[in-house]
């Protein structure tokens, strides 16, 4: 197959909107010595750092968490600050927050209306139970402090300013409820196992320093559930006291494993670094025997994390844990999976080797992962990403049997590969490309989602995707109610398709169809990299996306990023012209050849040419017209050709008796939304062309054009995006000519007669 450019392409008539190939500079903040034009950050680029240390307790009878931290704030910014915002997501699920004040509540009316239990005392807690954060203490350099609380923030005035280039200590206390996961869902809970053990996953368990950038100034979103996570980057010390019969997974490398471990288990770690496969530090025979003890006896875990933007853990006296080095870029990386007996035999055939995949992928596609440890843990939290830790789901069936994919939220063995390379890849956007999620969903989800359909297709020749394909998203595209993906995260609909599955396809098409696999990898690794451990916004990836491939595609974004449009081509006629050639030989010819193609087999015809002609009967009549052949070489034929060809200069004469095939093809845009062109033509001989044309063929503000090969031989059929790769949301318009469609329609066992003989059981 051959793979050329348009030879030659004629604009037609009118369509897309002129704008479609605009500049969106006057959309994106001027660039700076902070954020440049091509997309990096500058020589004056800057961020603020939050130093923790943490102290936790966990009560696992009242289920409840007590901590006190101290933050060193360190001001990198060029201004003095007077305040300081502090995120407070726990207050979320309080029943004061405003969250809950906006929530809408359940049609209780409608007729027949039904809830799931799990709803209904959902409902009921929101009631009952208030898991606002109890701030016991705070203090600024040792000075107590009265703060201001609105909903998931708080705002600490200061007594003097913050200088730039001053850091200052903030030490809180404090303490919460920790809410059953089961029934009231958030982004960390605790889980109660049949038998009583618990899991505990934890998580915006902490105050938290909010951002401060160059272009916002102090984050003051509230967190109402959607609109995830934006916080500063710095240095974590935490100590973590939980009863001695449990098992602690954190954010952060163990520092006292001698400490928390008995020997055995500290020597299955050692082994476990350079071992072939993954191994057990705690056997199930272990986590059986403390799933049936209640020790009155705590232990603290002490762990240490650098250059992360948050913090998680989780405990439960139920966890099952193996581990497996694997080697990056030089480093020894710990890939390990926390879970209960009853996430085999799934989990641990599963679970680290998916972590194992991701980090080797990632960081050959985006950067090496920088950390020493990626765990995935199971618990009541199924698909949540923190640093280094990820919170992950589902488990087998009770019999210990389990499906390939049964679809979102109960899919297992491809479901938990999917889930697991999703959140372990999370670790590289957004917590080393730390963009802004409380606004921007799409920046870590939806590059998160395009490299996961990459990874995903690594990992087995039976895995599909279940989201980055471009022909994957068409329906989507084609509602009339959705909103761009550069919409705020609290504003975004259709999320899952909006901010993961969009963004994605959108990024396949550039990589494949726009640009081109091997300068997109360069300029998207070139993007991360740039902007790992910063915080990078929307106009810094748009603008590095271009500069580093060289490629103008502020058309590319305002349709896909900034607009709801979709992409309709349709192939709307072929033609194929020759030219008359003036060697009499080959023109005879071909006249005689069109005019016997171009006589009509109709029934009249063929009754024509059985009667017997009157002319027949009597000759006589007959004449020269009645007997010469019209399709003849005549002498004049012959003069006229021959001082043709002597008046040719000879470097033209070829021209005169070599015959091509002007194939001309006519593409329409049907709703104007800019796309490449890819056409796959079929000729006589059977062999097939792929022709690619640019976007940019519809910035003569067209609607269709008219494309032309010459070749030697005729198209006997033509395909627009053959292979799927522009999302085209209507595929029955692609080809030329209309093609037969093959389906099948299933037949079910007849059950019973229906009441009414006359009507359809199948009626709808």
């Amino acid at each position: 197959m051959i793979l050329s450019y348009a030879l030659w392409s004629v604009a037609l008539a009118h369509g897309p909107d002129p704008s479609s190939f605009d500049t969106l500079d006057d959309f994106w903040p001027t660039p700076n010595a902070v954020r440049t034009p091509a997309g990096v950050p500058g020589k004056e680029y800057w961020q603020q750092q939050a130093d923790y240390t943490i102290h936790i307790s966990l009560d696992v009878h009242n289920k409840k968490i007590t901590g006190t931290e101290t933050i060193v704030y360190t001001n990198n910014s060029p201004d003095d600050l007077h305040y300081l915002w502090m995120q407070l997501d726990q207050n979320y699920l309080s029943n004061q927050s405003l969250r809950a004040k906006i929530q809408t509540a359940p049609h209780l009316a409608k007729e027949n209306a039904t809830l799931d239990i799990k709803r209904v005392r959902a409902l009921e807690l929101r009631e009952e139970y208030d898991p606002q954060l109890e701030l016991t203490r705070i203090e600024v350099n040792n000075q107590p402090v009265e703060p201001l609380i609105r909903d998931t923030q708080m705002r600490i005035s200061l007594t003097e300013p913050l200088l730039s280039g001053s850091s200052l200590s903030l030490k809180i206390e404090w303490s919460y409820v920790m809410n059953d996961a089961s029934v009231l869902w958030a982004r960390s809970g605790y889980e109660e196992l049949e038998d009583g053990a618990l899991i505990f996953e934890v998580a915006q368990f902490y105050p938290r320093m909010s951002i401060y950038s160059d272009l916002e100034g102090w984050l003051t979103k509230p967190y109402l559930g959607t609109g995830e996570f934006a916080t500063e980057f710095g240095d974590y010390n935490v100590y973590i006291t939980v009863p001695a019969d449990h098992i602690v997974g954190s954010t952060g490398r163990l520092q006292n494993a001698d400490e928390v471990l008995s020997k055995a288990q500290q020597e299955r770690l050692r082994k476990s670094q350079d071992s072939p496969e993954p191994i057990f530090i705690v056997k199930p025979v272990e986590a059986e025997q403390n799933r049936k003890t209640t020790s009155q006896k705590t232990k603290t875990w002490h762990f240490t994390a650098e250059k992360v933007r948050d913090f998680a853990w989780g405990s439960s006296n139920a966890f099952v844990w193996d581990a497996w080095g694997r080697e990056i870029n030089g480093q020894m990386v710990m890939a390990m999976s926390y879970y209960p007996q009853e996430g085999m035999p799934l989990w641990d055939k599963y679970s680290t080797h998916a972590i194992a995949h991701t980090l080797e992928f990632y960081s050959a596609y985006v950067f090496p992962y920088p950390y020493p440890v990626a765990i995935s843990m199971n618990g009541p939290i199924y698909g949540m990403e923190y640093p280094m830790l990820s919170f992950n789901g589902p488990r087998p069936l009770e019999d210990g049997t389990y499906y390939e994919d049964t679809g979102p939220w109960k899919h297992q063995k491809n479901g938990l590969v999917s889930v697991i390379i999703h959140e372990v890849g999370h670790n590289w956007f957004p917590m080393i490309v730390n963009n802004d999620e409380r606004s921007w969903l799409w920046m870590d989800e939806g590059l998160n989602t395009y490299v996961q359909s990459l990874a995903e297709m690594a990992w087995s020749e039976q895995f599909e995707p279940k989201r980055g394909e471009p022909h994957q998203i068409t329906n989507y595209m084609q509602r009339t109610d959705d909103v761009p993906i550069m919409t705020d995260a609290e504003s975004v609909t259709n999320r899952g398709n909006n901010a993961y599955a969009k963004p994605a396809a959108a990024l396949n098409v550039l990589r494949y169809t726009v640009i081109d696999p091997e300068l997109f990898d360069e300029a998207f690794a070139h993007y991360a990299t740039q902007w790992a451990f910063k915080r990078p916004y929307p106009a810094d990836f748009f603008r590095s996306i271009e500069d580093a491939s060289g490629t103008d595609l502020d058309w590319f974004w305002r349709s896909w990023f900034y607009g709801t449009n979709h992409v309709d081509l349709s192939v709307e006629s072929v033609s194929v012209f020759v030219k008359d050639l003036p060697d009499p030989h080959i023109k005879r010819a071909l006249e005689r050849e069109r005019d016997r193609q171009d006589e009509k087999n109709t029934k009249r015809t063929h009754e024509s040419k059985q009667l017997t002609k009157y002319a027949e009967r009597f000759p006589s009549i007959l004449d020269f017209y009645d007997t010469y052949d019209p399709y003849e070489v005549t002498d004049v034929d012959l003069e006229t050709f021959d001082q043709l060809m002597k008046d040719t200069p000879d470097k033209f004469k070829s021209f005169f008796s070599t015959q091509h095939y002007y194939n001309q093809i006519t593409i329409a845009n049907q709703t104007g939304m800019p796309s490449p062109v890819i056409l796959e033509v079929t000729y006589a001989d059977q062999s097939t062309e792929k022709i690619y044309i640019p976007a940019d063929i519809w910035r003569e503000q067209k609607d269709s054009f008219r494309h032309l090969l010459i070749r030697n031989q005729a198209i006997i059929s033509v395909a627009l995006d053959p292979l799927f790769e522009t999302a085209d949301s209507n595929t029955s318009n692609n080809i030329f000519p209309q093609s037969i469609e093959h389906k099948a329609f299933e037949v079910s066992p007849i059950s019973k007669p229906p009441a009414n003989p006359m009507q359809d059981t199948n009626d709808e």
